[in-house]
């Protein structure tokens, strides 16, 4: 492929396993950068001006049922160190309540909301006790209104315009999957799934079925890519047993739907999936997002060997360990490692496994980009970057 090509073939080039000019450089979230930009549209132009590739997302989410109502409130005295907040839904069905720790970090002033990986660490009570639940939880999971499908539309047609000026890619949320049963049940998932197994099924079919209204209707247009979450179906917080019993057949449905509208599915997974990649072999799946190796797992040579032919890894860079704490010359030689393993033949775009969330490493994060140019152009040069390596 020419020198002379977009942000957008390129990145979809590396998902095709096909070497364009050079490596694609991504980002999720980029503390150091916050300050340059106000909004979506100004990050990308400014991520771009600083040659790293982006993107802009779309996305739908269920409604609540109107019939419910939603009652916030805290209560400032019965946690001796955390102020607890509480969020109960009214449904027809019953009432479900949620209760958490307020941190510095996460206060809840808004209210405790539905879906957040905060909820998991801070929960005294989490929304989804039972099977008893299940009928109130289907009013939180409502089909998407008319007025919401036209508003997204909307939205859609922004973005697409803006991205088709910025020649970038398009993608679509498409729902949280086996994170959201996190969400709603904490770590009371572990026991519910063993104690009472239909619960665990229904309540993934339930999520599921929701998760596929909303990818149907933002299909229709035409995202280049289509991620889903799995954060919280890794290993070891699952055996592949279990894996392949809750979470393996519901993606590869998933991977199904986008494949027939011509998309790519994107599996946003930063722990250790190593356990399952025959599992994520055989369901489609196009992209495993936020690659992270960590503590000797997802090690980018064995995974580019054993699944880089099948699946495009996208991370491979472990923001605390190569950008947050290093010099720029560790972070270079960093970039120039995890490129020499898995970037040939493409199927690689290079990310962090996960945000940049200390602010205070611009100079590592620029240093990131410089070095991904400077290293990751094709064909990729070994030997140059062996040199680096070792320097």
């Amino acid at each position: 492929m020419t020198a002379n090509i977009s942000s957008r073939e390129r990145t979809l080039a590396a998902v095709n396993h096909q070497e364009a000019d050079r490596v694609p450089i991504h980002f999720r979230g980029v503390a150091p950068f916050d300050h340059l930009w106000n909004g979506e549209h100004e990050r990308v132009d400014v991520l771009l001006s600083m040659g790293a590739d982006a993107y802009v997302n779309i996305a739908i989410e269920p409604r609540i049922h109107p019939d419910v109502t939603v009652h916030d409130w805290f209560n400032e005295e019965s946690d001796p160190e955390y102020r607890l907040a509480s969020r109960e839904y009214t449904t027809p069905a019953g009432t479900l309540r949620a209760v958490m720790r307020c941190t510095d970090d996460c206060t809840y002033e808004g209210g405790v909301p539905l879906a957040s990986d905060h909820n998991i660490s801070r929960g005294v009570e989490f929304l989804v006790k039972g099977r008893d639940d299940l009928p109130k939880l289907a009013y939180l999971l409502q089909e998407p209104s008319k007025d919401d499908i036209a508003a997204f539309r909307e939205q859609a047609r922004r973005q697409k315009e803006f991205a088709d000026d910025r020649g970038i890619v398009v993608i679509a949320s498409g729902g949280p999957a086996g994170d959201m049963a996190f969400w709603l049940c904490g770590p009371n998932l572990y026991y519910l799934v063993h104690d009472d197994p239909e619960f665990a099924q229904t309540l993934m079919d339930m999520i599921q079925i929701i998760d596929l209204k909303c990818m149907q209707i933002m299909l229709e247009e035409a995202p280049d890519i289509v991620y889903t979450r799995g954060c919280y179906e890794t290993a070891p917080m699952w055996s592949p047993q279990l894996h392949d019993m809750l979470f393996a057949p519901r993606l590869r449905e998933r991977a199904g739907l986008v494949h027939q509208a011509g998309g790519k599915l994107s599996y946003f997974s930063s722990g250790n999936f190593v356990p399952h990649v025959d599992a994520l072999l055989d369901t489609g799946a196009d992209i495993i997002d936020a690659v992270r190796p960590d503590h000797g797992a997802n090690n980018m040579r064995v995974l580019k060997e054993r699944i880089g032919d099948r699946i495009c890894l996208w991370g491979g860079i472990n923001p605390e360990v190569s950008i947050a704490q290093p010099t720029c010359e560790q972070t270079r030689r960093d970039v120039a490692d995890v490129i020499l393993a898995a970037a040939t033949g493409g199927g690689f775009v290079l990310s962090t496994g996960g945000s940049i969330c200390d602010a205070d490493c611009y100079d590592n994060t620029v240093a990131f980009i410089e070095a991904a140019r400077e290293f990751g152009t094709y064909p990729i040069d070994a030997p140059r970057l062996e040199a680096v390596i070792q320097s």
